[in-house]
């Protein structure tokens, strides 16, 4: 929760920029993409009251020119940033150097101004309600706005986080000496800034800390479960994990055990596990139970427990997959062989012996020898055969490991080094060509690929291969609900495809 880390995120992750006045309504981008003639003067929507600060709107840039295609312009690449959708409203940002001294606002789906560019930062919404920072940006000071722009919060808080589950945590104080509370919708202070650390509710209950014990808080704020358990501390990203509720329990610590409490605060499954946090090579994992059971581990060993405590798979696996994916499918590794195991009746369902196994996608898992660029990649069935044979330097996105096959199609390419993509089936077939010098999954029946050589330009494919979006932009993002986000020139905007 810590600002330094959020911002760091964020600058990676979080995505704004502009938005626009009358060159809106009579941009001309080219012959290639046609554009919404709807899109208004910008300033006619409701703004926030009381915004503080100087609000005092960046010039707007004029669109840039629009390579050829057949897509359809919905919002003009006016913007120096923008998020993606959320809630019907995208956050937007002015200024060449815009996370110092632009101006932020949100724009809707036809590209009008749906709240005012006065913000020094935005945030997405989030449950109805959007962070905003006002002031410089070491001293921003942090709110919330609904979706009609009114404050609900004014931006008086020196970090904040978004709503989850009703609330939202705030925090009070330059890190790391940041206290935090929470406010609920209405903007009420439930619970006053005085912990260290917290979490999200969940199940109607937050983790809280203060002086590296954890205890839990009900919605009220009252102390339901006292401040006596450990936190695990992870010196490689400075922040502490705290466990939440789920399905009724919590793993916490205590004298380097883990174990689980219900939420009274009754012991339900012994402190005779290892910690409650694990560090991997594949990422990190807080044990929660999913469909009544929980991954664990207990003298160095992996398994699971379900949800009365009782032993599902027994403590003697060496490593596991069992928590990305489709989870119904535990995937566990003992003496370099994988077992795939029905999480429903605990039946070994297959096996296989590889040096990697990811995650399942779609009925396949990635499995490979040797490591990224010396290894190489296929794909086995749950049963563990192999139907896809080992020879591809690069599958989908290894380095997250979920995510595979998408949609019926996989993006690989022949070697790690120098690689040239093209898309897959679940039998191997080549569907579309090797051609690509980077690729991914599909979503909504389209891909955002880059071409090959020194021009590296992101366009859109369909699953046939035809190119819906020419190869063209400096960037491009496709979502789920259509909206694709192009960038040219270091201004981004928004196109659709039928």
């Amino acid at each position: 929760m810590k600002k330094q880390i959020l911002f760091l995120l964020l600058a990676t992750a979080l995505l704004l920029s502009s938005c626009t006045d009358s060159s809106l309504k009579s941009s001309t981008t080219s012959s290639g993409g046609t554009v919404n003639s709807d899109i208004p003067t910008t300033g006619q929507e409701t703004s926030p009251t009381e915004p503080s600060g100087d609000s005092t709107a960046p010039s707007i840039k004029p669109p840039v020119e629009m390579p050829d295609g057949g897509y359809t312009v919905a919002v003009p690449l006016i913007y120096d940033y923008l998020s993606s959708f959320s809630d019907g409203l995208a956050a937007a940002a002015m200024g060449d150097n815009y996370w110092e001294q632009g101006k932020w606002g949100f724009i809707d789906q036809n590209g009008r101004e749906a709240i005012a560019f006065q913000y020094d930062e935005t945030h997405n919404f989030c449950e109805g309600f959007a962070r905003v920072g006002m002031g410089d940006f070491d001293n921003r000071k942090w709110g919330y706005i609904d979706k009609t722009g009114k404050i609900i919060v004014s931006p008086t808080y020196d970090d904040a986080e978004d709503f989850c589950g009703g609330m939202a945590a705030v925090g009070v104080g330059k890190y790391p000496n940041t206290k935090w509370g929470f406010v609920n919708k209405d903007g009420t202070v439930v619970v006053p800034p005085k912990y260290d650390y917290v979490e999200n509710f969940s199940e109607g209950m937050a983790a809280v800390t203060v002086n590296g014990k954890q205890g839990f808080i009900d919605e009220n704020g009252k102390e339901v479960i006292p401040l006596i358990y450990d936190v695990s501390e992870v010196s490689y990203s400075c922040m502490n994990y705290m466990t939440s509720f789920s399905e009724g329990l919590a793993a916490v610590s205590k004298g380097g055990k883990c174990g689980l409490i219900d939420k009274t605060g009754k012991t339900v499954i012994p402190f005779q596990y290892d910690g409650n946090f694990y560090v991997g090579e594949w990422g990190s994992y807080m044990p929660q139970f999913h469909d009544g059971l929980i991954l664990l581990m207990k003298n160095q060993k992996w398994g699971y427990l379900n949800i009365k405590g009782k032993v599902f798979i027994p403590f003697t696996y060496d490593d596991y997959r069992g928590t990305g994916g489709e989870n119904t499918l535990i995937q566990l590794c003992k003496n370099s062989k994988w077992v795939f195991i029905d999480g429903k009746t605990g039946k070994t369902i297959g096996s296989c012996k590889y040096e990697t196994v990811l995650w399942f996608s779609e009925g396949l898992a990635l499995v490979g020898n040797g490591f990224y660029e010396d290894g190489e990649w296929g794909f086995v069935n749950q049963t563990g055969k192999t139907v896809i044979p080992l020879q591809y330097g690069n599958a989908g996105d290894q380095w997250n490991g979920f995510t595979q096959f998408s949609e019926g199609l996989a993006y690989v390419s022949k070697s790690y080094d120098n690689a040239v993509y093209g898309y897959i089936d679940k039998t191997g077939k080549e569907v579309i060509p090797f051609q690509y010098g980077a690729a991914s999954d599909f979503s909504g029946g389209l891909a955002k690929v880059k071409a090959l050589g020194s021009d590296e330009k992101w366009g859109v494919i369909d699953k046939t291969g035809k190119e819906m979006v020419p190869l063209a932009f400096d960037a491009v993002d496709v979502y789920a609900d259509g909206m694709i986000r192009v960038c040219l020139n270091n201004q981004y905007g928004y196109i659709t495809v039928k």
